[in-house]
Order: C-alpha cells, then sequence, then structure tokens
C-alpha cells in the first residue's frame, strides 16, 4: 500500500506542475502583451529583471539546501505562487479592497473606487475627512487585507502541498530514523548494527520533508507571489522603461525580500507545529502577520502626515525606503533568533 501511495504521489506531482507552469505561463504572457501592446518592447523586457532574479535566488539556494526535500514540490510551489496563487490574491484583494473603501469613503470624495483602490489615493482624503475612519482604514487595508491574506495563502498552498509528507507521526519517524543512523555510524564498521534498521528505513518515505525543506518549500512559494506582485506593480505603475526599471529595481531590493523572510518566518512556524510545541495555526502566522502588516501600514500612513506634502518627492522615496530597510532587519533578526534556535552551534 505504501507503495502504491508513492506511485500515486509521484504520478499526480507532473499533472499538478503542469496546471500550475501553464498558468504561469498565462500570467507572464498576459502581462507582456499588456506592455508590449500599451506602452513599449522596453517595458516588456524590463519584467524580465524581477524573473532573472527570483529563478537564480531560488536556484542558488536550493544549493544551499542539505536536507531532504522535493525539487518537483519546489518547482510546483514557485509556479503555484506565481500563476495561481498571484490570481487569487488579485481577486480576493481587490473585491475586499473595494468593500473597505465603499464602507469607509462615507463623507469623503472617493472618486472612482477602481481608480482609488489602485493607488490608494482614496485613503489621504478618508484620512483628512475622518482621521480615526481613515486609521482604522489603512490598518485593515495593511494588517487584514494584505498581510492575513497573502501570508495565509503561503501557509495554505504550501501545507497543502506537503500534508502528505509532514505529518506529527511521520516527524517522529524521521526522528527515530535519524537516531538509528547516528547509533550505526557510532557502532562503526566493527560494531553491531540492528537488523530492523534497515527495514524500518525501507518503510520511512524518502519525501519526509525536514525543517530545511519546509523552509524551502516556503520559500520557493513566497518568491513565486512576490515574482508575480513585482511584475503586476510595474505593470500597472509604470508609463515608461524609466519608471518601470525604477520600480523593479525597488521591488526587487525590498518588496521582495519582505515577501521571502515573511514565508521564512512561517515556515519556521510550521516547523514548530509538527516538529515541536505543536502550536497553533494562529500562533504560526502571527509574526510574519505583523511584520507584513507593520511595513504596510507605515506605508500607508506615511503620504498622509503631518508637512509630507512639502516635502521633495525624492525625500518622500528615501523615507519609503527607510521603511523598507528597518523591516527588512527586524525580519533578518527574528529568522536569525529562530535559526540559532533550531540549528544551535556546536562547540
Amino acid at each position: 500500500r505504501a507503495a502504491g501511495r508513492r506511485r500515486g504521489r509521484a504520478a499526480a506531482a507532473p499533472a499538478a506542475l503542469g496546471n500550475a507552469g501553464i498558468a504561469a505561463v498565462l500570467v507572464a504572457g498576459a502581462m507582456s502583451l499588456h506592455e508590449l501592446c500599451f506602452k513599449s518592447l522596453s517595458n516588456a523586457l524590463v519584467l524580465g529583471l524581477p524573473l532573472i532574479y527570483s529563478v537564480t535566488l531560488l536556484v542558488t539556494l536550493a544549493g544551499w539546501n542539505n536536507e531532504q526535500f522535493s525539487k518537483a514540490v519546489t518547482r510546483q510551489l514557485f509556479l503555484l505562487g506565481f500563476g495561481p496563487g498571484l490570481l487569487f490574491l488579485v481577486a480576493s484583494e481587490g473585491l475586499l479592497g473595494l468593500a473597505l473603501l465603499g464602507q469607509f469613503c462615507a463623507g469623503a470624495d472617493c472618486g472612482e473606487a477602481v481608480d482609488h483602490l489602485l493607488s490608494l489615493k482614496a485613503l489621504p482624503e478618508v484620512i483628512v475627512a475622518s482621521p480615526v475612519r481613515g486609521v482604522i482604514l489603512a490598518a485593515m487595508l495593511a494588517f487584514f487585507n494584505a498581510a492575513a491574506l497573502e501570508e495565509g495563502l503561503k501557509l495554505l498552498f504550501v501545507t497543502n502541498s506537503i500534508e502528505l509528507e509532514v505529518t506529527p507521526a511521520r516527524a517522529a519517524q524521521q526522528a527515530a530514523l535519524q537516531q538509528l543512523r547516528l547509533e550505526a555510524s557510532e557502532a562503526g564498521e566493527g560494531g553491531i548494527v540492528d537488523p530492523l534498521t534497515e527495514v524500518f528505513e525501507a518503510e520511512v518515505t524518502v519525501r519526509v520533508t525536514g525543517k530545511k525543506g519546509i523552509l524551502m518549500y516556503f520559500l520557493s512559494f513566497s518568491l513565486g507571489l512576490a515574482l508575480g506582485e513585482s511584475m503586476l506593480y510595474v505593470c500597472l505603475m509604470s508609463h515608461n522603461p524609466s519608471e518601470a526599471l525604477w520600480i523593479a529595481a525597488l521591488r526587487m531590493g525590498f518588496s521582495m525580500p519582505i515577501h521571502v523572510a515573511c514565508g521564512l518566518i512561517t515556515g519556521f512556524g510550521v516547523i514548530d507545529r509538527y516538529m515541536g510545541n505543536g502550536r497553533s495555526l494562529v500562533r504560526t502566522l502571527v509574526p510574519s502577520l505583523l511584520i507584513h502588516g507593520s511595513y504596510d501600514f507605515c506605508l500607508m500612513l506615511l503620504p498622509v502626515l503631518p508637512r509630507m506634502v512639502q516635502i521633495e518627492p525624492w525625500m518622500h522615496d528615501m523615507l519609503k525606503n527607510a521603511v523598507s530597510l528597518c523591516a527588512l532587519a527586524i525580519s533578518a533578526a527574528v529568522i536569525h533568533s529562530r535559526f540559532r534556535t533550531h540549528y544551535p552551534r556546536t562547540a
């Protein structure tokens, strides 16, 4: 039966990979066609920069991982993030954002809802008309419409893809197998090894996911989702090649690393859930949700702070970059702390 389940999963993997790949190709093709038809060839070529960046990063980090993980699942999750994940995110965030703006724009001149949703121009108008309502709207957009949906989407897709691999029972099997291997290595060539070791090792599927494997899966999906979101921002917010290049550079330098960092933090929470203290799914999401939501909240409130309208645009960009650097530094500190907890240095 175990062999049949393994064959079934192996047969299902190419189909899932193919469907995710088709969706990813359609998304990339639609964005490129949009830039070619409505802007220029140069704008379309800029879309390739985040793609090269993300693929290079994924391949490099995959080489660093020395624990068991499925390269097919890694590719599948990257494509799922870039294709179906992005489509689901755009639809859900768009509908929820329109609903929130429609609810909170009462008493403010919000104009066309869709245009304001894309640029968040309605937010300063709401804050000017009613500061309390505006701050509440910004918090809901940042923590619920953006952070909760995106981080929850990562958790949903990744855990669904590895649910047959990462369970408490399989984690216990993996720990027992590692202990048997350790005892066998300590026994040496002249030692006596329990013959049940070989039988037990054969029964444990080779696709049991280790800690770094879980992190790799969250990294790949987060990177795919961040890639799609960055390319979408380039399409929606740029009007010429120089603007497209600037937006792509900012996304690659700040937004994409923050997406990946939050995914890794959620990955550590999943490790604790399945291989540690059995924490709840809500507690698994809280750290990444707080970092992601706080980052978006600060960026939303930055344009409406006192005297912000009086400063030069380049100074405004510098302040946004400073906020991004702070978010990256906090994320890096959390990841470093969690990594030291799970992989302590040996004397």
